[in-house]
């Protein structure tokens, strides 16, 4: 009988730090809104939980870089934009040096296209974040002197990681835009035609100089599509990126977030099975020592 009464209150003990357990567990979830607050909670669950995390840090990763691939592109588009401004009012400016005017119409105009030559250097040197964004991984991408302008840039690519399997160039070459690569640059261009229409060639203005200017303003629209088509790109992977991010942490919050209802239950069971216990061990300690040992 002693063994009897010995073994009972050691199973009652034992119960006792269980559903002490059980409540403190159900204590724990309800003040951290976690199911999981360990690795010892529910080890599988944990492991994917981790690993959903690192998957969505990931995605976070891609984000900034896309962010700043964003902002790259948009400082060129804004830049190239600005060319093509330039371009057209140089255009205009050609076709009126192509008539019959005076000397001082004609240095007048001169004075003009050698100023927009001038802006076009600033808008080739655009930078962001300390960089000139064509320049490739040069410090100018233009380098002007007494009139005359001349490529310092290099065809080197800024690349970002968008995504696990995406990685855009986010800058284009002053060769490429300002027309270096095809032997006959934007700057030269503008440079001829102000000397033709200071010299009243017309013939020059009106025929030769228009067809390059068009050739480059043809270069300049190429690169800004090619501008837009990336961003587009990057906004897609984007956009797919936010929706796998959101996805992927709904799930992970399904595994790891507490059902505040749920818990609340289980903290309310926990707690009676504890009480229920705690009250049969008490009766069995009303025995006294001697009854125990006898």
């Amino acid at each position: 009988m002693r063994i009897s009464d010995a073994s009972r209150y050691d199973r009652m003990q034992l119960q006792l730090e269980r559903t002490g357990i059980a409540v403190d567990r159900a204590l724990e979830q309800l003040s951290s809104g976690k199911r999981i607050n360990r690795l010892s909670d529910d080890p599988d669950r944990a492991i994917l939980a981790d690993r959903l995390t690192a998957e969505v840090d990931a995605i976070d990763t891609y984000a900034k870089a896309a962010d700043n691939a964003r902002a790259w592109l948009g400082t060129q588009d804004s830049a190239l934009q600005s060319a093509m401004s330039l371009m057209q009012r140089a255009r205009e400016l050609a076709v009126a040096a192509g008539t019959t005017m005076s000397p001082e119409a004609r240095e007048g105009i001169a004075i003009e296209l050698e100023s927009l030559r001038d802006q076009m250097v600033s808008v080739a040197n655009t930078r962001f974040d300390g960089r000139a964004v064509f320049a490739g991984f040069a410090q100018n991408a233009v380098e002007a002197s007494s009139g005359t302008v001349a490529l310092s840039g290099d065809n080197g690519e800024v690349k970002r990681r968008v995504s696990d399997t995406l990685v855009v160039t986010v800058n284009v070459s002053a060769a490429d835009a300002f027309g270096f690569s095809a032997g006959d640059d934007v700057f030269a261009v503008l440079t001829d035609l102000a000397n033709a229409t200071r010299s009243g060639d017309t013939g020059a203005v009106g025929g030769d100089g228009l067809r390059r200017l068009l050739d480059r303003q043809n270069d300049i629209a190429r690169s800004l599509g090619g501008v837009g088509a990336r961003t587009n790109n990057i906004e897609q992977t984007q956009t797919l990126g936010t929706t796998h991010r959101d996805e992927i942490s709904a799930y992970r919050s399904s595994i790891v977030d507490v059902d505040f209802a749920a818990a609340a239950l289980e903290l309310t069971a926990a707690q009676t099975a504890y009480e229920a216990v705690l009250a049969a061990t008490a009766r069995l300690q009303r025995t006294s020592l001697l009854d125990y040992l006898r």
